[in-house]
């Protein structure tokens, strides 16, 4: 049976606007942005990465240019939740076990 472990530390953070973001972001293994038109969360691209960050939009969505930029950095997939709208905090909180559940089930 696999041992039962506390999860590692997650870092929540605030980024009042993509130009604040670009540096960070960068500096993550994967980047996943979360669209309704994303694929499904696995593992594949996951396996080696060692800093994940989870990009969650505002209410109502990115902007079609936030989107664009964020579908092109480098090390970045967009991800979905399912089709559903969810309030930001709510598809934090999901896409953080989502990818939880990616490591640690």
């Amino acid at each position: 049976f696999p041992s039962h472990e506390r999860a590692g530390l997650l870092e929540v953070g605030f980024q009042p606007g993509l130009k604040n973001t670009i540096e960070d972001l960068m500096m993550h293994d994967k980047v996943l942005v979360l669209d309704k038109e994303g694929s499904g969360f696995n593992k594949v691209g996951l396996i080696n990465a060692k800093k994940i960050a989870l990009v969650v939009g505002p209410e109502g969505g990115f902007s079609q240019s936030e989107m664009f930029f964020l579908k092109n950095l480098p090390n970045a997939d967009t991800v979905c939740l399912g089709n559903f709208v969810l309030k930001t905090e709510t598809a934090a909180a999901a896409g953080m076990a989502m990818v939880a559940n990616l490591f640690y089930c």
